[in-house]
């Protein structure tokens, strides 16, 4: 009897310590504050979100050399023309790195800039590029330079990429009869295998379209968004809406530079139901196609898989 009253004391001890502990965590003292938004920086830190608070967030807000400079960087970047206050000029060197960048970013517009830091020598900040086709890329630019009168002459340029944390994915189904099965489906470019799409998918517009009857279909699944190389996306496919489980070991991935696409086959009917509200389906008759992202080593220690698409496919 002793031994168990005894256990029963201890135990009580313990629960008041977990108590008096937890109670000191939520109310302790009152500079717990300042402690609280300490370990919240340093847990954003971890998780990869440490960015600098902009002192310009678009060409009109900058200074007339640094706003020169940006649409100098783009108008090079994109092979566009843009009309700068200030004539600039880049060195061998940093024309050298912005042509091997040259390649990927032709045709794309400017989207949003911002300016973190800037002096009469350096330039420093991030600008995001868009694509006809909705296709983004994201990078921060270091740029030193020398100005002369009017003229500003870039000297050393660099460029690192900011990859995108919620990749926006874009299906297109298409009848599996349009796609062909030899080597002439190897597409040279985001931007072909896009427009092949685009060119040959169903309109879920039409109910004309969607006859209901079972047919052999290929999903592509463009995200529109750069991701990092060690990102991961899977695309699935279950008769479940809200778990992250599916069927995807006949997925196949493309990767055009940092550009994902995933292709997906199968029989089944089409369904045009809303693809927003997919409640409105259910779990027993609905087929639906998920599109799973977890974050590149760019994201830090937090590397958590998340859904950021979900598409009614079958009825």
């Amino acid at each position: 009897m002793k031994e168990a009253y005894d256990m029963k004391i201890s135990a009580t001890k313990i629960r008041f310590v977990l108590l008096l502990a937890a109670m000191t965590c939520l109310f302790g003292c009152a500079g717990m504050n300042g402690t609280f938004d300490d370990l919240k920086q340093k847990i954003t830190n971890i998780g990869g979100n440490n960015e600098p608070v902009p002192i310009a967030t678009s060409l009109e807000q900058m200074p007339p050399d640094a706003a020169s400079l940006a649409a100098a960087l783009q108008e090079r970047l994109t092979d566009s023309s843009t009309q700068t206050s200030q004539s600039v000029s880049f060195s061998a060197a940093a024309g050298s790195v912005l042509t091997r960048e040259r390649t990927l970013f032709q045709g794309f517009t400017l989207s949003h800039v911002e300016l973190y830091v800037h002096s009469a020598t350096e330039s420093n900040g991030r600008m995001k590029l868009e694509s006809p086709f909705g296709r983004t890329a994201s990078f921060t630019y270091n740029m030193k330079y020398t100005a002369s009168g009017t003229t500003l002459a870039v000297n050393d340029v660099s460029l690192d990429p900011v990859f995108s944390r919620l990749p926006e994915p874009a299906m297109f189904v298409v009848p599996a009869e349009k796609v062909p099965r030899n080597d002439t489906m190897k597409p040279s470019s985001y931007g072909d295998l896009l427009q092949f799409a685009v060119m040959n998918a169903i309109d879920p517009n039409n109910p004309a379209l969607i006859s209901g009857q079972m047919h052999e279909y290929v999903m592509f699944i463009f995200f529109v968004d750069r991701v990092s190389t060690s990102a991961k996306v899977e695309v699935k496919i279950s008769d479940e809406a809200y778990s992250y489980g599916g069927y995807k070991d006949s997925t196949r991935y493309l990767d055009f530079d940092g550009w994902r696409v995933a292709l997906l086959s199968g029989k089944f009917s089409l369904s045009n139901k809303s693809i927003t509200n997919p409640g409105a389906v259910s779990d027993s008759n609905g087929l639906f196609l998920k599109a799973i992202f977890t974050p590149g080593k760019e994201a830090g220690l937090l590397r958590l898989p998340q859904q950021v698409g979900l598409f009614c496919v079958g009825g």
